[in-house]
């Protein structure tokens, strides 16, 4: 999910729906997360719905202020942790995941496989039963 500047209001919508959580998407990724610290945890702690958060993090659009990047990691459950490019340039996107997981890495005091390896977990976990016809 795409979310400019409008974490806040969102936490409301989903707390609103919370009371339907059969309404919600299975699972909801928010892209290049760049919410509060504080946001986080009451993301994932929503009740009926806490579990189907996952926060991505991408070098191109994060790294822009290390301080909060590292911040907001390090406050995201190890299980519920993506990492994306956010490159549209086939030439750079390898590159993109490359930095990104290292920041990762750093944070969370994994090494590059390990870090690398947790983010496919993630990835198939987020992406179970979505992919019909695909292996995950």
């Amino acid at each position: 999910m795409h979310c400019v500047r409008g974490y806040g209001h969102l936490l409301q919508l989903f707390t609103a729906l919370a009371a339907t959580p059969d309404s919600c998407p299975p699972k909801v990724m928010l892209h290049s997360y760049g919410g509060s610290v504080e946001e986080i945890p009451r993301f994932c702690r929503l009740k009926g719905l806490g579990d189907r958060f996952y926060f991505s993090f991408s070098h191109a659009i994060n790294a822009r202020t290390p301080e909060k990047l590292a911040a907001r990691i390090a406050a995201v459950p190890d299980d519920r942790l993506l990492i994306e490019s956010d490159q549209v340039t086939p030439l750079v996107i390898d590159g993109g995941l490359r930095e990104i997981c290292r920041v990762v890495a750093g944070v969370k005091g994994w090494g590059m496989a390990e870090t690398a390896q947790r983010m496919l977990d993630n990835f198939k976990a987020f992406y179970a039963g979505q992919l019909s016809g695909h292996d995950v």
